[in-house]
C-alpha cells in the first residue's frame, strides 16, 4: 500500500478494508493493518465510519444470488483483471460493487490453479468431475502433479466415484488414494487425517509409510505417523463448524480461529503452549475467545476490532 494512501486516514481505511476482505491478505499485511488501526484517532475514526457505510452493502451481498454472481464474475476473470478490479474499489460506486459481489464471492479462487476459501466461509468446490471436496474456512488448496497441494486449512475430499490414483500433499507428509472419502487437516503443531470410507497411503518426508482404512484417525507431525485419539466423528466436526479439542495445544485452536475471525489473533509462546479439551464453535469466534479465557485461564485483550491479544495469566 503506496505512503500516500497511508497519510489519507479516509483512504488508506478503503484500500485496507478491500485487501482484507479480498482474500490475499497476508500475515504481514494483517500486522501491518493492525498497527495503522492503532497509530492514530483519525484512523480509527476513518475505520469506524467505513464499517458503517458498508453495512447496507455487506447485507446485500450475503444473498446467494449475489454471491452465485460474484464467484462467477472472478471465475471470468484474469489475476491481473481481478486486481484491477479490487485496485478500483476506492469510491463509492467500487464500495457499491463489493457489496453487490458479496465479500464471500471475492474470496473464491485466486488463480485458475488454486482453490481458496475466504475468512469465516465453509464452502463446496470440485477437484475434478470425479473428486467433490468440502473447504473449511481459510483453506488453500493448489494443484500440483498427480494432484494438490494443501497449503493451509481443512478440506473433506469425497472421491469414491474416483478410480484415477491422486495425491493430496502437505509439508508433513502426503497422502495417495483413489477411490475413498477422508478429511485432511493441517494445524499449527501437526496434521490430522480421518479416513470416513476407503483407504489411502501416508508418507512422511522421511520415507515412514502406513496404510490407513476406513475409521482411521492419525496425526501426522515430526514424531512422524502416529494414531490419534481423536474419534472419526470428532475430526470431523468441523464440517459443521465445530473444533474438537482433546489435550490439545491452544495454539491449534488460535490457528483455526483465525481463519474463522477477521484481523489479527497474536498469541505468547506460553499461552499457544498450554493445552485445552473442549468443543469450539467456530462460527462464533468471539465466544471461542471468551471460553479460551475461561476454562484455559488466559487473558484475552481486545484493541479495536481487528486486535486481539491472547496471553497467559
Amino acid at each position: 500500500m503506496g505512503d500516500d494512501k497511508l497519510k489519507d486516514p479516509i483512504k488508506a481505511a478503503i484500500s485496507w478494508e478491500v485487501l482484507m476482505r479480498s482474500g490475499e491478505a497476508s500475515v504481514e499485511d494483517q500486522a501491518r493493518f493492525a498497527e495503522w488501526h492503532a497509530a492514530s484517532a483519525a484512523n480509527q475514526a476513518a475505520w469506524q465510519s467505513l464499517q458503517q457505510k458498508l453495512t447496507p452493502f455487506r447485507s446485500f451481498g450475503q444473498s446467494a444470488q449475489a454471491q452465485s454472481a460474484g464467484r462467477q464474475a472472478l471465475l471470468n476473470a484474469g489475476q491481473s483483471r481481478r486486481r484491477m478490479l479490487q485496485n478500483s474499489f476506492t469510491g463509492v460506486i467500487g464500495l457499491a460493487f463489493v457489496g453487490a459481489l458479496g465479500y464471500r464471492g471475492l474470496q473464491a479462487f485466486g488463480d485458475d490453479s488454486t482453490l481458496r476459501s475466504g475468512t469465516g466461509e465453509l464452502r463446496e468446490a470440485a477437484l475434478n468431475p470425479d473428486i467433490r471436496v468440502t473447504l473449511d474456512a481459510g483453506t488453500i488448496v493448489s494443484s500440483a502433479a498427480n494432484g494438490w497441494r494443501m497449503e493451509s486449512g481443512q478440506i473433506l475430499v469425497n472421491a469414491m466415484h474416483n478410480h484415477k490414483p491422486f495425491d493430496i500433499l502437505s509439508a508433513r507428509g502426503n497422502l495417495h488414494a483413489s477411490a475413498a472419502r477422508f478429511s485432511f487437516s493441517s494445524y499449527e503443531t501437526h496434521s490430522l487425517v480421518a479416513v470416513v470410507q476407503g483407504s489411502a497411503t501416508l508418507t512422511t518426508p522421511d520415507g515412514m509409510v502406513k496404510m490407513i482404512t476406513q475409521g482411521d484417525v492419525v496425526s501426522l507431525s515430526e514424531a512422524g505417523i502416529e494414531r490419534s485419539s481423536q474419534s472419526l466423528a470428532n475430526a470431523v466436526a468441523w464440517t459443521e463448524g465445530l473444533f474438537v479439542a482433546s489435550d490439545q495445544a491452544v495454539a491449534d485452536v488460535i490457528g483455526v480461529l483465525r481463519r474463522h475471525r477477521p484481523g489479527v489473533i497474536r498469541v505468547t509462546r506460553k499461552a499457544a503452549a498450554k493445552r485445552v479439551s473442549g468443543i469450539f464453535d467456530m462460527r462464533m469466534p468471539d465466544a471461542v475467545l471468551r471460553q479460551l479465557a475461561e476454562t484455559v485461564a488466559l487473558k484475552v485483550e481486545n484493541y479495536g476490532r481487528f486486535l486481539v491479544m491472547v496471553s497467559e495469566t
